[in-house]
């Protein structure tokens, strides 16, 4: 005879919330699917508080104040507001504007001069929300939130040299940030472009240089990004040409293509998309392993390299482990259509799941005009993906939602949940869009300027002014 199998609500009861603290809120919810008893138990307070403290952890989450002290409903109440989005940004209408819950004021010493909130100072919070890194007129510094404290600073590698970008990579439990930045200078008659990666101390207020990178007359546009170990740059207007950096290495390469390209980095995956057709988009993703047999080792630190240094590998090269189409349809009518400008506008970004691991929401619009005709093509798109770290070339791969969207709209983020921010085209108006709606929330925020920046899952908004950087939540 064989004694039947211990099933999984026969185990202790300590045990099975020991069970718990190792998974995710999808486990943890499909578990309490199978039965009222395993019901009981995940809904437990232990359950959540644990769930919630790792998702604090992985930056998820920005600080809670008095956790512990909460009930199990407003901590469900908080994770779904991560999901979901602040519930006030829902639905628009003139009697219900997006409501601000708390505004945060920072006071640091502002340097002032032309430009200052245009194409100078810019604020991002740090992946988590306790600390904020500030672009000050050249000059880059990181701040404590709730303490309203500056924490590092890091002058200009030259004099008057112009701060580009940056982006930073927050290392488990907040002891450490991953810095990479971009400054531009004329020197001795030519244009040089400083690339520095940098690992901070957060409790010590110091850093240490990973990576240094000069190079002669390079044209840095825009978005710097990083994960873990790599990281990109779109080195030309056009974003067909894109440097990319591995600072364990201290290696370098270059990545071109005949199209435009819009990519996003996750762990194990580059994913981009580049337009097919007149109405088609191209989704591919590649692995980061297709990079390298093109990989040069970057010299010393003082030494200056021209982009030529690196072979590139062109993306029509590159072994594509998963390929889609998107369709685009026509766009929304818009008032002062006529006036739209001819160029394409197009956003992409990927968020990493918080309720399953290994999944990741991606988000795309694009908006052009059809070739040979006045009409506008536009579409935002969503897509589920889940990956394998020990098997990078299992890609699991659908669609979420498709959206008929207005043309020739500047979306300057996404959220995980899907809201968008928009470029307003009244002076300190921007607009919030929530996703599938056809209609948006208009919000007044005090002095800014070109530069807010969009809490991935909170939704926070963080902007700087003449005075102060302002971090408005909302309900």
């Amino acid at each position: 005879m064989t004694s039947p199998g211990l099933a999984f609500q026969d185990l202790a009861i300590d045990i099975i919330f020991h069970v718990f603290a190792f998974c995710d809120i999808y486990a943890v919810l499909s578990t309490a699917k199978t039965c009222r008893y395993l019901h009981a138990l995940a809904l437990d307070k232990s359950v959540w508080l644990a769930i919630m403290n790792d998702l604090m952890q992985r930056h998820f989450l920005d600080p809670v104040p008095n956790l512990r002290d909460l009930p199990t409903t407003e901590m469900l109440s908080i994770l779904r507001q991560l999901v979901e989005g602040p519930g006030t940004w829902t639905r628009f209408d003139p009697d219900n504007p997006p409501v601000a819950q708390q505004t945060i004021t920072l006071n640091p010493s502002v340097t002032t001069g032309p430009g200052i909130t245009d194409w100078e100072n810019e604020a991002k919070m740090v992946p988590g929300g306790r600390y904020l890194l500030f672009g000050n007129w050249g000059t880059l510094e990181c701040w404590d939130i709730p303490e309203d404290k500056l924490v590092w600073t890091h002058p200009p590698s030259v004099h008057s040299a112009f701060l580009l970008g940056f982006a930073a990579h927050a290392l488990n439990e907040d002891q450490s940030l991953i810095i990479a930045l971009c400054e531009q200078a004329d020197y001795n008659g030519h244009r040089i472009t400083y690339v520095k990666v940098l690992q901070m101390d957060l409790q010590t207020g110091t850093h240490r240089v990973l990576l240094t990178l000069q190079i002669r007359q390079a044209r840095v546009l825009s978005n710097l990004l990083i994960c873990g170990e790599l990281i990109a740059i779109a080195m030309t207007p056009e974003r067909e040409t894109y440097l990319f950096l591995n600072w364990k290495t201290q290696s370098a390469c270059l990545f071109r293509s005949k199209l435009p390209l819009d990519l996003v980095l996750l762990p194990h995956h580059i994913v981009l998309k580049t337009p097919s057709s007149a109405d088609e988009d191209e989704i591919h993703v590649i692995s980061p392993t297709e990079l390298r047999a093109h990989w040069v080792r970057i010299r010393g630190p003082d030494s200056l390299t021209t982009l030529d240094t690196f072979p590139p590998l062109l993306f029509e090269d590159a072994v594509k482990l998963f390929t889609t189409r998107i369709r685009l349809a026509p766009a929304l009518p818009r008032a002062a259509e006529f006036g739209l400008p001819l160029s394409p506008r197009s956003t992409f970004v990927a968020h990493e799941d918080p309720l399953r691991r290994d999944s990741y929401r991606i988000w795309t619009y694009t908006s052009r005009r059809r070739a040979g005709t006045p009409q506008f093509l536009a579409g935002m798109h969503s897509f589920h993906l889940v990956t394998s770290a020990s098997d990078p070339s299992r890609i699991e791969w659908r669609e979420r939602t498709a959206t008929q969207v207005l043309p020739h709209l500047t979306y300057r983020g996404i959220t995980y949940s899907g809201h968008g921010l928009l470029d307003a085209d009244v002076t300190g108006s921007w607009e919030v869009v929530a996703p599938g709606s056809r209609v948006h929330g208009v919000l007044y925020l005090a002095d800014v300027g070109s530069f807010v920046h969009l809490g991935p899952y909170s939704g926070a908004l963080t902007y700087p002014t003449f005075r102060s950087i302002n971090i408005v939540r909302f309900a």
